[in-house]
């Protein structure tokens, strides 16, 4: 073998060899896909988190308020607090849980409708934590 075709030789194996890896713009769509995906899938399960939370929220108001009107029917009133349905010989909730965010409910009687089927005001603050659109009351969980 000559110089020559050595040479050459010499320049297909390095030509080969700076094929095998992946070029820089390859490299960076690689990664930009990643991070579409990874924003999708992080948005995703934040609204299936929050849906959650919701639906959580939404059935432990809804054991509540059959507590309340089972201290109705056993005392003749409603409780002016949540913390008298855990209170008694037979208490009627072991515990007063919070709500989907881990804040506490916010309970009033008399509550501040006239409705005879709203005699007492529960409901959740939501997300937000400040009464706004998002709040969960008696008067909106069904709809929730």
């Amino acid at each position: 073998m000559n110089s020559s075709q050595q040479l050459t030789n010499r320049q297909r194996t390095n030509k080969r060899a700076s094929r095998r890896g992946f070029t820089l713009l390859e490299m960076m769509l690689v990664v930009l896909i990643m991070g579409i995906l990874g924003t999708v899938a992080v948005f995703s399960a934040r609204g299936v988190l929050n849906a959650s939370r919701r639906n959580t929220t939404v059935t432990s108001m809804r054991a509540m308020v059959s507590a309340v009107n089972l201290y109705n029917g056993r005392y003749g009133d409603y409780p002016m607090t949540l913390d008298l349905l855990t209170q008694g010989s037979t208490p009627l909730m072991d515990k007063i849980s919070k709500d989907g965010w881990q804040r506490e409910y916010q309970y009033f009687y008399p509550g501040s409708s006239n409705d005879p089927k709203f005699p007492f005001d529960l409901y959740s603050s939501g997300p937000s934590a400040a009464t706004t659109d998002d709040d969960i009351s008696l008067q909106n969980m069904d709809n929730q």
